[in-house]
């Protein structure tokens, strides 16, 4: 849950990265974030591969722009409001260097230089996948060849490498097998365990490429340093993992979730058994079976997963688990008042009541679509432009759960952001301006003003409508959210509001404005 004492504000639906070149020719994003600790110096960080721009919140301008040099080409990023530094941009460099940027400025701080452990003088530094600040002190990185490293960003120094058990030495050979590429990391700070998924392809010495039927996802203890959870059953490139304490009911876990290419995965972390392998694309309508996931994000606190694809649309599920209770004997479900059958002496058969303390609880893990985000394509500049699917792929998702803000990036440089995607306070607003008799109020929350930057023109106020009721999470059906209030409105006074599509301050039109 969002931290209510957090003065956050209303960011833009959208920024434009790289505008200096044709909306065809900007290169894609790497990652995208929202800082909303700076209050109303809040602010938009969208990083490429050449350049981190960073956008007031309020009015969408660009403030501050750092552009990168070709050979240290950014790869991955990471942000930390609160780093030992103050407010801190990571990024891992294509030169294996990490550099520290100022989260406000973009000024560079230091650098720490590529690691040394275990390379050669002749041969190059090892290539970085993924980057995650997770601490105030120390970042964990994986690279290409399977390893986990973490530094101290104080004093540059190398802390530790974590190596999965593939890499270690066979008998019969020196040298050690060959681990695909980390692709994602995170970390669990009630037991000090750090997640890392990776890649189905495995690329040997000699360059040879090889698919894995099992693609791992490991546990690492930041105190050991060594594996202590290898979990198996992924078949596809694993785009996200976490570790969650409960699902909900009466067990607990902590259950670990990870997020493939074309499928989620939830694990028991003590007995790595798969308790469900739920199928993305065969659950949502919007998908075809040839779609895949391109990133994702997971909500600790509210289970809720998020998997942004490359159909240019992002859904939100969340996880449960449902306790049942079944006969001791191993039986089908039985109620508190379940009966069972009994053999007298003189051959009569009766029957008897199952007391609930006979009866064995069971449960199961199930997941429950909640929205589908279409990302509409706007802007006056795509007019008679045909974007290809490289360009609206999303290919970066990022949430916050502070402020419950989901950031995603796509194929041309722009960001886009859904702030209370929940709609906590959407709920909270609704609580606090209870009507007598409980009879909903007539006028709904207001509507963010928009206006395009540089136009001086702001668009005009939007007429009067109900509050759309917020989406059971019970509903079995997935409502298509347009991210179009325009549309929503025009719904509304033709009383079609079909999908209850959420709280109608939200907007992604592709052309970006300032929010009130």
């Amino acid at each position: 849950m969002g931290n209510q004492a957090l003065q956050v504000t209303r960011p833009v639906n959208q920024v434009q990265g790289r505008t200096d070149l044709p909306l065809s020719k900007r290169p894609k994003v790497v990652a995208a974030f929202f800082d909303a600790e700076q209050g109303a110096a809040s602010g938009i960080l969208v990083i490429t591969k050449d350049s981190i721009e960073n956008f007031s919140a309020k009015s969408g301008i660009r403030k501050y722009l750092y552009r990168v040099q070709p050979s240290s080409a950014i790869r991955c990023a990471a942000l930390n409001t609160k780093s030992a530094l103050g407010p801190c941009l990571f990024s891992g460099c294509e030169d294996g260097v990490i550099r520290i940027h100022s989260g406000v400025t973009l000024k560079l701080q230091k650098e720490i230089p590529a690691p040394e452990e275990g390379v050669d003088s002749d041969a190059s530094a090892p290539v970085l996948t993924c980057i995650a600040c997770p601490l105030n002190n120390a970042l964990v990185c994986g690279y290409a060849d399977g390893t986990l490293r973490s530094f101290f960003i104080e004093t540059n120094a190398l802390a530790c490498t974590y190596r999965p058990p593939s890499t270690e030495s066979a008998p019969s050979s020196p040298e050690p097998c060959p681990s695909s590429a980390v692709t994602c990391v995170s970390f669990y700070k009630p037991k000090n365990h750090i997640l890392a998924g990776h890649a189905s392809q495995v690329v040997d010495a000699s360059g040879h490429t090889s698919s894995l039927e099992d693609v791992p996802v490991y546990v690492y203890s930041l105190e050991r340093g060594r594996v202590v959870h290898k979990l198996l059953g992924a078949r596809e490139t694993v785009n996200h993992c976490d570790i969650t304490d409960t699902l909900g009911g009466s067990g607990s876990g902590p259950y670990v979730v990870a997020c493939c290419v074309g499928e989620f995965i939830v694990w028991d972390s003590q007995s790595h058994e798969i308790l469900l392998t739920y199928r993305l694309t065969a659950h949502v309508y919007a998908l075809d079976s040839h779609h895949r996931c391109s990133a994702a994000a997971f909500d600790r606190s509210e289970n809720v997963l998020f998997c942004a694809f490359d159909a240019g649309c992002f859904v939100s599920l969340q996880l449960k688990r449902e306790d049942r209770r079944s006969r001791g004997n191993g039986g089908s479900e039985a109620s508190p008042s379940a009966t069972r059958s009994t053999a007298s002496t003189d051959g009569k058969t009766g029957s008897t009541e199952v007391s609930p303390s006979e009866q064995r609880p069971t449960s199961r893990i199930t997941c429950i679509p909640i929205k589908l985000y279409q990302v509409k394509q706007k802007n006056s500049e795509e007019s008679g432009l045909e974007l290809s699917k490289e360009h609206t792929t999303l290919y970066y998702l990022w949430y916050d759960g502070r402020t419950q803000t989901v950031v995603v990036g796509d194929g041309c440089g722009r960001a886009k952001l859904v702030p209370d995607i929940l709609n906590k306070q959407t709920q909270r607003h609704q609580h606090q301006h209870q009507w007598p008799g409980g009879s909903p109020p007539t006028q709904p929350l207001p509507m963010i003003s928009l206006s395009i930057p540089g136009s001086g023109t702001a668009r005009p106020p939007s007429p009067p409508l109900r509050l759309p009721r917020p989406p059971s999470l019970t509903d079995k059906r997935l409502p298509l959210f347009s991210l179009d209030p325009v549309a929503d409105i025009k719904r509304a006074m033709v009383g079609g509001d079909r999908g209850r599509p959420g709280p109608p301050d939200v907007e992604m039109d592709g052309r970006g404005g300032e929010g009130c």
